[in-house]
Formats: C-alpha cells, structure tokens, sequence
C-alpha cells in the first residue's frame, strides 16, 4: 500500500491548504467518515466505527505540531480535534472576516513579486473567504 504524507500543521503554516490535504489523506485511508458526524452515526457496526474513529484521530494527532497538539490534546475524538482546530484557525468572526475583506480589496502586485506568487496570495484571500462562510 502506498505510503502517503502530509506536512504537519504547526499553526503558522496554511490551515486551509492542512485541512484540503487531511482530508484526503483520510478519504485515501477510509478514515473520512470520522470528521463527519452524520456519516460516522449511519456506520451501524460500532466496533467499525471505534476503529475508524481511533485510526482518524492517531493520523490528525501525528499530523500536527507540538504546539497545536497542545491546543487539541484533551480532545479524545478525531471529530473533536477537528472541530477544535477549525475554531481555533478558522475564526468566523466578524472581525476576521472584515479583516480578510479589507486584505482582499487592498491586493496589490508589488513592482518585483512574480506573478505565481501575487495569485496564489490571491487564492489564498479567496480560500480563507470560503472557509469562514464569506460568499461575496
């Protein structure tokens, strides 16, 4: 079986970008299932389920970082340590989202950046605008 890995999130690297990869590191071991809860509630054979659930959350624990680790270390479900990491790096406050507003409208291209690298700032605006519920 192919061996697949992700970068650990380490909380100042992309969550986003994380989250994308996680999740299909998880569709790829059959593990998906433990971060939706309707999903994971339908799996009628529980010890399946308890499997599954365990073997989700060792892969997110392993693919995180010291210091976020320590943010999510008494959550005892991958579910929990999802949700958890999404509330902590998905802020869908007003604030956040006003201030990624205001990042989006004030892009500009600096005079040396290269073009690669002003739209993937861009996408990168557009992706976190998504992930707090921003629709226009």
């Amino acid at each position: 079986m192919q061996r697949l890995e992700i970068d650990k999130f380490k909380g100042e690297n992309d969550f986003s970008l994380w989250r994308i990869k996680m999740k299909a590191l998880l569709v790829h071991q059959g593990l998906s299932d433990a971060i939706f809860e309707e999903n994971l509630a339908a799996i009628t054979d529980r010890a399946k389920a308890r499997e599954i659930q365990l073997k989700a959350h060792s892969i997110i624990l392993l693919s995180i970082g010291d210091e976020v680790l320590r943010e999510v270390a008494e959550e005892d479900t991958a579910l929990k340590v999802w949700r958890k990491l999404e509330s902590i790096y998905m802020k869908k406050s007003l604030t956040n989202r006003l201030l990624l507003k205001k990042q989006l409208y004030t892009l500009q291209m600096e005079e040396n950046q290269e073009l690669r690298k002003h739209l993937d700032d861009f996408n990168k605006l557009i992706l976190d605008l998504k992930n707090v519920d921003v629709k226009n």
